[in-house]
């Protein structure tokens, strides 16, 4: 016992030196340096339950900093493991149909690149002309609105409707003011920052060129993948991991081939009926209602209040156009509500509205708009993974 506490003293004192050794020499130190260090003084004393979980800790961190490094080199990896986990079960249909797993792989890859093409030919085009139109109109009215809170009509205006000038003039002025140049600002920003990125799309378009083939590939092969992973699982933890992966896949794997299915769905209900009324931008107000819904109640009232602001300058009689958009997204959401989310979703991930607003907060302060997507799935998961553990805890 006195030994091992003097090898862990020891043990100490040397990390502390190498770690003062290595911020000396800071400017060469890489990662791997780092690793390797580690590895090497710890592998000695690997006996000792510390020295284990530092070793494997030490080794977690460095994966998970190889996959940051490598995530752009690893892009169209993830999106064709995605792709292949969300098609599996129709190519799995397939083969129980005595169709050949690559013959059916092949046939759906070549169906999703027909789609994309059509949208990207067909969709995109008039899609970027509404939007460029869309940022012109909102960077005139954003000038025009400045001009009249500088020259003052706008109070005037306001008082005509019984809005006192005093009172307008310090809400505008002080509260309404600042507040709308910083979001000009941001709002200009994220342009320029969308365009000086377009390069970067570009090199990365060039590496989604092989999703097909990669997606090909694993969905061929799926099978024989998932049972070499099972195969990697220690005897011990088998059974339950594979349980633990149904759970998984019957809640994540529903919820996001029904949610993708339902917000396509909705985007092009929500485009056709805002062109039937005479709905300016209706194509992007579409897209953009689409998109969103895949965010509960946040996503609707973001696209409802976009799209009640264009209906204000989609012609005469203003109040007709805006009771057309409400109209659209009341029809919308009745039409997902009682046919298409029960038909396509089944049971929903169960969260109750409080706790489901909650996780939209704090997914959308630490992660913003991409933290709103992943909430509803990530919290549902973290809940069943919790449950999950309890019921084979008191198994």
């Amino acid at each position: 016992m006195q030994n091992e506490k003097n090898e862990i003293i020891i043990l100490i004192i040397g990390l502390i030196l190498i770690a003062l050794l290595l911020y000396t020499v800071q400017n060469i130190v890489s990662p791997f340096l780092i690793l390797f260090i580690t590895l090497f003084v710890l592998y000695h004393y690997r006996y000792l339950d510390v020295a284990r979980k530092l070793i494997w800790l030490s080794i977690l961190i460095f994966f998970i900093w190889i996959l940051y490094e490598l995530r752009n080199i690893l892009l169209p990896f993830v999106i064709s493991i995605l792709l292949a986990y969300l098609f599996n079960p129709a190519i799995s249909y397939f083969e129980n149909k005595n169709i050949k797993r690559w013959l059916s792989s092949l046939l759906v890859i070549m169906t999703l690149i027909i789609i994309i093409a059509t949208l990207i030919i067909l969709v995109l085009p008039p899609a970027f002309n509404q939007f460029n139109n869309l940022i012109y109109v909102i960077t005139d009215l954003t000038k025009e609105l400045v001009i009249k809170i500088k020259d003052g009509s706008i109070f005037i205006w306001l008082e005509k409707y019984g809005v006192p000038t005093n009172l307008s003039r310090d809400v505008i002025m002080q509260q309404l003011t600042p507040k709308l140049e910083l979001l000009i600002k941001d709002f200009l920003n994220a342009i320029l920052n969308f365009i000086s990125s377009v390069s970067a799309v570009i090199t990365q378009i060039i590496n989604i060129l092989i999703v097909p083939f990669l997606t090909f590939y694993l969905l061929k092969d799926f099978v024989k993948l998932k049972n070499l992973v099972k195969s990697w699982i220690p005897e011990l933890y088998r059974k339950i991991t594979i349980d633990y992966y149904k759970e998984v896949d019957d809640l994540i794997g529903r919820y996001l081939r029904g949610a993708i299915l339902v917000a396509f769905i909705h985007g092009i209900l929500a485009s056709v009926l805002l062109w039937i009324f005479g709905i300016k931008y209706s194509l992007v107000l579409g897209m953009v209602a689409g998109l969103l819904s895949l965010i509960p109640y946040i996503g609707l009232l973001i696209s409802l209040s976009l799209s009640l602001f264009i209906a204000l300058f989609s012609g005469d009689p203003v109040w007709l156009k805006i009771l057309f958009v409400l109209i659209t997204y009341g029809v919308l959401q009745i039409l997902e509500a009682s046919v298409i989310s029960p038909n396509i979703l089944g049971k929903q991930v169960g969260l109750h509205p409080v706790l489901l607003i909650l996780c939209l907060l704090v997914f959308g302060y630490f992660l913003g708009f991409v933290g709103l997507l992943i909430a509803v799935p990530t919290t549902a998961l973290i809940l069943m993974s919790v449950k999950f553990y309890f019921q084979q805890k008191n198994t």
